[in-house]
């Protein structure tokens, strides 16, 4: 596991229990996560995917949830190894806090690469899933993202 996330998620730990306020979690009933492929474009490297997530907050409560400001594509899996999603590197990688008002959603645009030519890609399945660790979770946050005990999975998505 990455040292600056547990050190990251520990500084946010410390930062929320500081709090007067107690933050809630919200029941993950009340959470959707969804994905469709936005574009698809080929190169001479391979067949790159523009996916777009969202994450919704169902809930009467705000949805907080950590992700980090470089390495945030470590929080996504994708089940079929047809497809690569790259992460990027910096020097300076911290631990961020994502809130979601209630009623409202968060999106993301996932790049996601195949080498694969489209016509392998013709109607293959995935999924996309989220390793989601509530804020008010931040105790057991780097256990579960070990496990990924909180993977969200998305609506299945297919290549045309």
């Amino acid at each position: 596991m990455n040292k600056c996330l547990i050190i990251s998620i520990f500084l946010i730990g410390i930062s929320i229990a500081g709090n007067a306020q107690i933050l809630k979690c919200v029941d993950p009933s009340y959470i959707a996560f969804t994905a469709k492929v936005d574009n698809i474009k080929s190169m001479d490297q391979g067949i790159y995917i523009n996916v777009q997530t969202t994450i919704t907050n169902n809930s009467s409560d705000t949805l907080r949830y950590l992700s980090m400001s470089c390495s945030w594509a470590n929080y996504y899996v994708i089940d079929s190894r047809a497809f690569h999603l790259p992460t990027s590197e910096c020097d300076k990688d911290t631990a961020l806090l994502i809130q979601v008002a209630p009623h409202k959603r968060q999106e993301t645009m996932l790049r996601l690469i195949s080498l694969l030519n489209t016509k392998q890609l013709h109607s293959v399945k995935f999924k996309i899933g989220f390793k989601f660790v509530q804020a008010c979770d931040t105790d057991k946050a780097s256990k579960e993202l070990r496990r990924s005990k909180n993977t969200i999975w998305s609506n299945s998505l297919m290549l045309k």
